[in-house]
């Protein structure tokens, strides 16, 4: 049986996020939060644009 030669680039990695894993969630649960109150935003100004341009249609069509 042959033993792997240590890769001591990956165990120092390994390492450091054990060691800064809740700086890592931190970062993580902000950009995500970040991402979807962005994602939202576009979502409810279209909804608006979409629904106002709607009723302009109906206005004109009405009013001709």
């Amino acid at each position: 049986m042959k033993l792997k030669k240590f890769n001591k680039k990956k165990e120092k990695i390994k390492r450091n996020l054990v060691h800064n894993e809740s700086k890592y969630i931190k970062r993580l649960t902000t950009s995500l939060s970040v991402f979807v109150i962005i994602i939202g935003i576009i979502y409810l100004s279209l909804a608006r644009f979409e629904s106002t341009e709607n009723f302009n249609f109906i206005n004109a069509e009405v009013g001709s």
